[in-house]
């Protein structure tokens, strides 16, 4: 079985199916990217929640993207792309990471920065590990890890 792609790996399918400046809902957004980019496998995979995978990772994708400025929100749920997400299509079509993406944070949103990045990496303080999995994967695998510790014990 192929890996499911990891959030940061959805951003430039999402730039470059906005990339006709329409504007588009999530649920759209999420329909037409799994169809473009999931094997059929990949679409039944699901959290430990029960919620879809690449849902999730495609709902952070649109948020980072929507943080930095690449697309834009003109009403909830909405989405479109923006100057920077035509730039970020040219200078990366081939992907972006979320360390590459973070030198696009807008000023005034630095804060998101901290809270939706890992910690430092213990050799190198300026730089923070690119996390496959999004935050709502994090707090899951915790929580399993937790339980199973609980059991075991």
């Amino acid at each position: 079985m192929v890996a499911m792609p990891t959030w940061d790996q959805f951003m430039i399918p999402m730039l470059r199916l906005l990339s006709d400046g329409q504007v588009r809902r999530l649920r759209v957004l999420r329909e037409s990217l799994a169809d473009q980019v999931l094997t059929p496998d990949q679409r039944t995979e699901t959290l430990p929640s029960g919620a879809s995978k690449s849902d999730n990772r495609i709902g952070w994708a649109a948020s980072y993207l929507s943080r930095v400025g690449a697309i834009e929100r003109p009403a909830r749920g909405e989405y479109q792309i923006a100057e920077l997400g035509r730039e970020l299509l040219v200078s990366h079509p081939d992907g972006i990471s979320e360390r590459e993406l973070r030198s696009f944070v807008r000023a005034g949103d630095e804060w998101w920065l901290n809270k939706a990045t890992s910690a430092p990496t213990p050799d190198r303080d300026d730089e923070r590990p690119t996390v496959a999995l999004d935050p709502v994967e994090q707090v899951e695998d915790g929580i399993s890890r937790i339980d199973a510790d609980v059991a075991a014990s």
